[in-house]
């Protein structure tokens, strides 16, 4: 979804709250894992996320998350960031 957040970040405080285990059943995973957005230039970092637990990221098709971008020039985007998705077995 629309966070925006930039959960890739080294120093993302909610990133780290999220995934620090705590409940110990709540092992979060981001579906773009490590990956940089490519939507508009002064933007390298997803503000958009899949989060997923284990059972779903055990499902996830490898190589399967796009960032959906608007095929027109950066000026004409509806949005300053594109969607993005992944595929689940």
């Amino acid at each position: 979804g629309d966070w925006n957040r930039r959960l890739a970040l080294p120093d993302d405080l909610f990133w780290k709250q999220l995934t620090d285990g705590l409940p110990a059943d709540a092992m979060l995973v981001d579906a773009a894992e490590g990956r940089g957005a490519t939507c508009v230039q002064r933007y390298p970092d997803f503000i958009d996320h899949i989060v997923m637990n284990p059972a779903a990221a055990a499902r996830r098709v490898n190589g399967s998350f796009e960032e959906f971008t608007y095929g027109v020039p950066e000026d004409q985007h509806p949005s300053d960031h594109c969607p993005v998705a992944v595929t689940l077995e």
